[in-house]
């Protein structure tokens, strides 16, 4: 799905004109990239959480000479999926995804959510 394809989802799910929901997908990736650029998370419950990661300077190889050469630190943004993404993605409800609880007895028993 590219963005004019989201924007025709949100449109057919919201009721929104084109115009409104081209706004609103607009103003959402603009405050992700605003918050990110000021390394602050956004954390959307259930869904994911961006935030921004440093990554140290390193040796790494010239894919092509086998030359080692110096990988400088930079800042990365990293996308990290919620329950509910994640349980979308393997098909499974959030409830089955749910890890198994221990009982008074010590014995490990299904939760019964």
């Amino acid at each position: 799905m590219n963005k004019t394809e989201l924007i025709e989802q949100v449109r057919d799910k919201s009721g929104l004109t084109k115009a409104q929901s081209t706004e609103a997908v607009t103003a959402v990736f603009s405050s992700i990239i605003d918050s990110l650029g000021k390394k602050e998370p956004v954390q959307i419950i259930r869904f994911a959480t961006f935030k921004v990661s440093h990554r140290s300077e390193r040796m790494s190889r010239h894919p092509k000479t086998g030359e080692k050469i110096k990988t400088p630190a930079r800042e990365v943004p990293v996308f990290s999926a919620g329950k509910r993404l994640k349980a979308s993605v393997h098909l499974q409800s959030p409830k089955e995804t749910q890890v198994a609880k221990k009982s008074k007895s010590g014995a490990k028993k299904k939760s019964s959510v």
